[in-house]
């Protein structure tokens, strides 16, 4: 019991377990919801509610409701719900407030990583000068003077229609 406040507190001992036996990596005292100091804290998501722009989230095992910050995009938060990301959220004037998402794997166009799928209704990439896509020995380059270079030892080009080749001047070898 934490004699200041009268509420049930835990705290993890330095040498790397909890009073339970769960492993943590250095001293931390957990207080409950409601006595919750006013710093940041990475917390589980339960659910969101996009029109009223509030969400539940789980605090020392009790699920309260916080409100969005008006910078989160909800995009983030349904990504954090489905992958059971944990988000921060903050106590502001003795109501929970969730500032983010705690990203825990590689961004793209962020991050470097080994995969990345980008699933969208439509991708619009937008570069002043050019525009490469290079893997291995294969490359294409779109420059914004309307040059288009394709580089790679075999090029094959397949169409269930016509494929058309159309300009000034074609040149063939």
């Amino acid at each position: 019991m934490d004699q200041a406040n009268g509420a049930a507190a835990a705290t993890w001992r330095s040498e790397g377990t909890f009073e339970g036996g769960e492993p943590v990596s250095s001293r931390i005292t957990v207080k409950p919801a409601d006595q919750a100091s006013a710093g940041l804290v990475a917390v589980l998501l339960g659910a969101i509610d996009e029109a009223a722009r509030t969400a539940a989230i789980r605090i020392d095992g009790e699920e309260v409701e916080a409100t969005v910050d008006p910078s989160v995009d909800p995009a983030v938060l349904r990504t954090a719900l489905r992958r059971r990301e944990r988000v921060i959220a903050q106590r502001e004037g003795g109501a929970w407030v969730v500032l983010g998402a705690l990203r825990t794997a590689a961004t793209p166009g962020v991050d470097e990583g080994d995969d990345f799928t980008i699933k969208a209704r439509r991708v619009t990439v937008e570069a002043a000068h050019e525009f490469s896509v290079i893997s291995g020995a294969a490359s294409f380059v779109l420059r914004a003077y309307g040059h288009v270079e394709t580089l790679a030892q075999d090029i094959t080009a397949r169409a269930s229609g016509v494929n058309k080749i159309i300009g000034r001047m074609i040149r063939l070898n």
